[in-house]
């Protein structure tokens, strides 16, 4: 692991777990709610019986959903790597061609760095799923990777609705969502993959304008 801080491990696992926990309960009750309706006694509709299927079943899937995101914050081991990030993105990003999507990537220079392909990989995407959702309709979506002093610098931007202020100073924060029916996760752990790194990650935007990550990775 090198130079990636040990107390970063210890303050991810120690997040995962308490998150885990306290969601997991919160599902539990709600799961018991929903079977004390059900077996209250009462004459229901079959409408409202096949509402009650419907929220057993978006209760499994949600429960399942949160072990399986919360399980990729918990970090055992990072496989770490050299690679030249400007090539790694290109084929990272050409493997999710969109009809409605353009990616404009452009690599100033060939910049070497030291990350775990895979989380890596997990961290952008979510920023790429991000800006989709900004743009429903589709778009441009530009990439810029260059480096300045030390640092890797990838930039990711979108035209899409944009985040108001209060919205931007909350978008890294676990449980943080605008969207309905979403857990609110996804940017929580982009960010904190990117700390695994050894990096930073920072993001700007503009209602109706759009918005725009920064990633800062140490340069070798």
């Amino acid at each position: 692991m090198g130079k990636i801080n040990q107390e970063i491990f210890s303050a991810i696992n120690q997040f995962s777990s308490f998150v885990s926990h306290e969601l997991k309960n919160s599902i539990t009750v709600i799961k018991n709610a929903v079977y004390y309706l059900e077996n209250s006694g009462k004459n229901y509709s079959k409408n409202q019986k096949e509402m009650f299927v419907f929220l057993n079943k978006e209760i499994d899937k949600t429960y399942l959903k949160i072990v399986l995101l919360l399980d990729n914050t918990r970090v055992q081991y990072l496989d770490m790597q050299v690679v030249d990030v400007g090539e790694f993105l290109c084929e990272v990003l050409g493997n999710k061609k969109d009809k409605k999507f353009n990616f404009n990537i452009n690599v100033k220079g060939n910049i070497k760095v030291r990350i775990d392909k895979n989380r890596f990989k997990q961290a952008i995407l979510i920023i790429i799923d991000n800006a989709k959702c900004a743009m429903p309709c589709g778009g441009d979506i530009s990439v810029e990777i260059y480096s300045l002093k030390s640092e890797a610098i990838i930039e990711i931007e979108d035209y899409g609705c944009g985040m108001s202020k209060e919205t931007l100073k909350k978008c890294f924060n676990p449980l943080f969502t605008t969207k309905k029916f979403q857990l609110g996760m996804s940017l929580a752990v982009a960010k904190q993959i990117i700390l695994m790194l050894g990096g930073k990650i920072k993001a700007t935007s503009l209602i109706n304008k759009g918005s725009k990550f920064v990633i800062e990775l140490p340069k070798l």
